[in-house]
C-alpha cells in the first residue's frame, strides 16, 4: 500500500528535526545521548520498515550495529578488541551514524519533494489546461472549499482521455489523496 507523501515529507521532517536535537546533545556529550541515538535510529528503522522501505532500514540497522560493535569496546573499523580509549570510540561511532543517517534522511526528503514537485507540475498542466479549453472556469475554482468539491473536480476532469492518463501517470508515484491535497494548493494559487 502506498502511503501519503504528503504524511512522509512530514514524519522525514520530524526526524531531521531529531537528527538537530542529537547533534547537540553530541556537541555536549550529553549523558542523554546513548539513549536518545539508540531510540532515534530505532524509530527510524520502523518508520521506513512502514513505508516499505527496506533498504534504507537495513542501512540504518548496519549503522546501529557499528555503534554497538564500538559499545562493546571493539573498533567497528578494525575490529580490533580495544583496552584503552573504549568510550572515545563510542563518540566516534557515534559521530558515524549521525552524518551518514543525516545525508540518508536529506537524500531521502530530496526525494520526496522532486516527488511532490512533478506531481504538481502535471496537476498545474491539467487544471491550467482545463481553464484554457474553458472545461472549467474562475468562477468554478472560486466555489472550491471543501476537498470533497475538489475530489470531484478531479473525478470529472478525469473523465477526458488525457487526463486520465495523466492521472495514472500519478498515481504511479502519489496517492489519490496526495492528487487532491496538490490540486486544492494549485486551485487556490489560481484564485488569488
Amino acid at each position: 500500500m502506498k502511503t501519503l507523501i504528503h504524511y512522509k515529507k512530514q514524519r522525514l521532517e520530524e526526524f531531521i528535526n531529531r537528527l538537530s536535537l542529537l547533534h547537540g546533545l553530541y556537541i555536549e556529550r550529553s549523558f542523554s545521548f546513548d539513549t536518545e541515538l539508540s531510540t532515534f535510529v530505532k524509530d527510524s528503522i520502523d518508520f521506513f520498515e512502514q513505508l516499505g522501505e527496506s533498504s534504507k532500514a537495513l542501512e540504518l540497522s548496519q549503522l546501529n550495529i557499528y555503534v554497538e560493535t564500538a559499545k562493546k569496546g571493539i573498533n567497528p573499523q578494525t575490529l580490533e578488541k580495544l583496552k584503552t580509549g573504549k568510550r572515545e570510540n563510542i563518540w566516534i561511532a557515534s559521530y558515524y551514524l549521525l552524518d551518514k543517517t543525516s545525508s540518508l534522511f536529506q537524500n531521502a526528503i530530496i526525494e520526496t519533494d522532486l516527488t511532490i514537485n512533478q506531481a504538481k507540475e502535471l496537476i498545474e498542466q491539467v487544471i491550467l489546461s482545463a481553464l484554457q479549453s474553458k472545461l472549467i472556469n474562475n468562477n468554478t475554482l472560486k466555489e472550491l472549499h471543501k476537498q470533497e468539491e475538489i475530489d470531484t473536480l478531479w473525478r470529472d476532469l478525469s473523465q477526458n482521455e488525457q487526463v486520465e492518463i495523466i492521472d495514472k501517470k500519478l498515481k504511479l508515484s502519489v496517492t489519490h489523496e496526495d492528487i487532491i491535497i496538490l490540486c486544492d494548493q494549485i486551485c487556490s494559487k489560481i484564485r488569488s
